[in-house]
């Protein structure tokens, strides 16, 4: 906890920067080593060979055959659960080597690794911050070591729309897509973002949808960089759920395709042996 007050106190002295947290020599090390390697390999043998050097243990599920090659090569909605910080690592680090990744995320993850904009599909969400946002510890950190972009809720919202288009738009060219569709819900349930991407895709198009389930993570992660505590904390279980056709979500409304996607989605997670819970 130290450490991590050190580097808060030592960054908010240069909060006028875009990226104070580039500022740390260590952190802005890691972050540029990871940048090389992703340049070089792709974005998840770089998360590999990160949870390598943390000692972060991923135990991948694929169920079959036919799925992993879907993940390898083919366009693919990959939706996703996303209680607290580290889910997005390590589903990105249990994927194939390919190139056109593109994650739906935070707009500020940017500023930590600008590299990536090229994988990256930006969405509004510091609005919600005043509306019933839960804020963990982990969270409340990490947005004092970055610099958070603020719009007003109406700009945030014109916004998402333009980056649902453009996550429908590369997804119907063939790139895999992941959303994360439960991320900061109020009510506990989905936001209807995964069924309006699905409905702006090209109509048609041999699409798939696969869901992922993330388990083993917590609030505390951050400790995992710590040697000799990193081994008090469990594997981390990403499991993939057998590849589905897009099609038969396309007559449906984008509400429609969400609802019937998220009960899918909890009867799936219930009969690998895991249990759901929505951490807004």
């Amino acid at each position: 906890m130290y450490f991590i007050n050190f580097l808060i106190k030592y960054s908010g002295r240069n909060m006028q920067r875009k990226s104070p947290i580039h500022k740390i020599p260590e952190l802005r090390k890691r972050i540029l080593e990871l940048e090389e390697y992703a340049n070089k390999h792709s974005w998840p043998a770089a998360l590999k060979d990160l949870a390598a050097k943390t000692g972060t243990k991923i135990n991948t599920i694929i169920p079959n055959e036919k799925t992993r090659a879907v993940l390898e090569k083919a366009p693919t909605l990959i939706v996703a659960n996303h209680p607290f910080e580290i889910e997005v690592l390590t589903l990105i680090a249990s994927l194939p080597n390919r190139k056109d990744i593109q994650l739906i995320a935070n707009v500020n993850l940017l500023n930590l690794v600008p590299s990536a904009k090229s994988n990256f599909i930006p969405v509004y969400v510091s609005h919600k911050k005043s509306n019933g946002y839960r804020s963990t510890w982990l969270r409340r950190k990490l947005d004092k070591l970055n610099t958070m972009e603020t719009e007003t809720e109406d700009v945030s919202r014109t916004k998402n729309r333009q980056s649902i288009a453009l996550a429908a738009k590369r997804l119907s060219k063939g790139a895999l897509v992941i959303i994360f569709p439960d991320r900061h819900s109020k009510d506990g349930h989905w936001y209807p973002g995964v069924g309006h991407v699905i409905n702006q895709t090209t109509p048609n198009q041999d699409i798939n949808i696969v869901f992922s389930f993330i388990s083993g993570t917590g609030p505390k992660d951050i400790w995992r960089l710590i040697p000799g505590v990193r081994r008090f904390f469990p594997t981390i279980k990403v499991y993939f759920s057998e590849a589905m056709g897009i099609n038969e979500y396309k007559t449906l409304s984008p509400r429609e395709t969400t609802t019937k996607l998220e009960r899918l989605y909890r009867d799936w997670v219930n009969s690998i042996g895991e249990e759901y819970k929505i951490i807004g």
